[in-house]
């Protein structure tokens, strides 16, 4: 608030005097009558971000006024002018109506999002070697083709098509990050005479790998399913493993591997190679 002394306008010389002028000028404050007497303030001290506006109703004041927002006081006539917020001043916005909306009962800022899923297509592995399934109870699976950092098909993933462990076995993430669908069939159609066996097939990972074909620290390993086969003319048909989304963040690892939970006799028990025997399939989930 501030207050000026109007005593000394002189009212009682011209019946017509009014008090007609107000103008601001330099932090001076004049109130002029008809008759030319003339009485100032000194507004200096007062903030200048008030300011007059001519308005009759309390709240934000039109985008035509100018940048930021402007708020009313409670008498109207008068506003605070809030600064336009940026990567440097805090402030106002402005709330376009697109994905965000007010509302106008609560003032409750909300906003709208919309994400969309798609899936991109890595690629059909098949079997890098023979695999005995009968020489180990945990049996890792080596796979080609393999897949280049620089190549963009390979959605951020590397691995490298060897007989080598593990080399041949690791899937390693090179992008920032990643989610996959990743499918396994596990078969085994050939062979009358290698009796009953039991199989589980898992996916096994890995973190803060040093290099694309060494280990990194084991995680944990994912169950994907099992199998019993009965490898007798006429049974000789078993199928097992399954499918698991993983999320992997720069690298991060995995590899499949199937454990022989049990078998009859010590005969060769070879995995059956092609895309429609024993495969793996690798799609990337992308958000956006």
């Amino acid at each position: 608030t501030i207050t000026a002394d109007i005593s000394a306008i002189n009212t009682d010389n011209d019946t017509n005097t009014t008090n007609s002028t107000l103008s601001l000028s330099s932090g001076t404050l004049s109130l002029t009558d008809s008759a030319g007497d003339t009485i100032t303030a000194d507004i200096s001290g007062i903030d200048t971000q008030y300011s007059v506006f001519n308005s009759a109703t309390a709240g934000l004041v039109p985008a035509s006024q100018g940048t930021g927002a402007s708020l009313f006081l409670n008498q109207a006539g008068s506003f605070i002018n809030i600064p336009q917020a940026d990567g440097d001043t805090i402030g106002g916005v402005r709330v376009n109506g697109n994905n965000l909306s007010i509302n106008s009962s609560t003032g409750i800022l909300s906003a709208t999002i919309n994400v969309r899923q798609s899936v991109v297509h890595v690629g059909v592995f098949t079997l890098q070697a023979t695999t005995n399934l009968n020489s180990a109870t945990e049996t890792l699976l080596r796979w080609k083709p393999g897949l280049s950092a620089t190549d963009s098909s390979s959605q951020g993933l590397v691995h490298t098509a060897t007989n080598n462990i593990p080399q041949g076995t690791l899937f390693t993430c090179s992008d920032t990050s990643g989610v996959y669908n990743i499918n396994v069939q596990l078969a085994l159609t050939d062979g009358t005479t290698q009796g009953r066996s039991f199989h589980v097939a898992e996916l096994r990972v890995y973190t803060n790998a040093t290099s694309t074909t060494g280990y990194g620290d084991d995680v944990r390993t994912y169950f994907l399913g099992s199998g019993y086969s009965r490898m007798l003319s006429g049974t000789n048909k078993c199928f097992w493993g399954g499918s698991i989304q993983i999320t992997m963040q720069q690298n991060d690892q995995f590899e499949i591997l199937t454990s022989r939970k049990y078998v009859s006799n010590t005969n060769a028990l070879n995995l059956n190679d092609g895309a429609l025997a024993t495969r793996l399939i690798i799609d990337r989930v992308v958000i956006s």
